[in-house]
């Protein structure tokens, strides 16, 4: 019988690696990357996992109508009757961390568009990840939440637990994988700069010839400037650090692990690191 996995996210949690780089390496498993569930065909009597990934079936990085926490319903109640028994692996990040790197996706393409003004379209129900992880769980009582952080710090261990939770051994050359980078998001205002003028370049050359170095170029100029930080208004900066810390303690007890060394003081920022993953 096939065992079906959903993994949904959230937007810059290294999905894009774990799509290309980790679950395609894994032994009898079927990759399927796409948000339309209507699509997605479950062979019947094979012994395959199938694992569906896409990080718009928990929300856009837009928070457009009829907005995050509505998308994420909708899709978990067809998942949940999709599949009889449901098991949903979502990746979360520190709140300050997300918000660099889902505006600097944002802005690749978007001449103009300001941190301030992007921040200021989520609510602190938008970014409430213990709210979210809340919603996972009347739906699926299989659930496996990880932190984006852990793959820059201690890898192993995630995919170690991943895996369990997948029933499949790790891949032989794990450490050679966590070395590859996959679709970066530069921070910093130059790097910024850099990655979206060369695909504005890309996108008037009409084919497109330099879109895939486009954020990679950018990245290269995030080692040798600093990050402009987002400001959040404090009533916010002080919300979203209690719910991170509330989230740590949730995910340490699904998971019966100690998770206290990421709480904010200790959070770094991507570009403060030489290697690991996009974000």
């Amino acid at each position: 019988m096939t065992k079906v996995f959903f993994h949904i996210g959230l937007h810059k949690t290294g999905t894009t690696w774990l799509q290309n780089q980790f679950f395609s390496r894994l032994d009898g498993v079927k990759v399927l990357h796409t948000r339309h569930l209507g699509r997605v065909i479950v062979p019947a009597g094979s012994s395959t996992t199938l694992i569906v990934s896409h990080a718009g079936l928990s929300g856009t990085l837009s928070n457009e109508p009829p907005g995050n926490n509505q998308l994420l319903t909708d899709n978990l109640r067809l998942i949940a009757e999709f599949v009889a028994d449901t098991a949903i692996i979502i990746g979360f990040r520190e709140h300050a961390s997300w918000l660099h790197a889902a505006y600097s996706n944002k802005a690749k393409k978007t001449w103009g568009m300001s941190p301030k003004n992007y921040v200021q379209v989520f609510s602190f129900d938008d970014l409430s990840w213990c709210k979210k992880l809340d919603t996972i769980e009347q739906f699926s009582a299989a659930v496996f939440p990880f932190f984006y952080e852990e793959l820059l710090w201690n890898p192993h261990a995630l995919v170690d637990d991943l895996c369990k939770f997948l029933g499949k051994a790790p891949p032989a050359n794990l450490d050679q994988l966590l070395k590859i980078r996959e679709n970066s998001s530069p921070r910093t205002q130059v790097g910024q700069f850099v990655s979206r003028a060369l695909y504005a370049l890309s996108a008037a050359s009409r084919r497109q010839l330099f879109k895939p170095q486009c954020g990679p170029l950018g990245a290269r100029f995030d080692r040798f400037f600093s990050i402009k930080p987002i400001a959040l208004k404090p009533e916010m900066a002080r919300a979203l650090q209690q719910d991170w810390n509330d989230l740590l303690q949730l995910i340490g007890q699904h998971r019966r692990r100690d998770f206290s060394s990421l709480a904010p003081k200790d959070v770094l920022h991507e570009a403060d690191l030489h290697c690991g993953h996009g974000p």
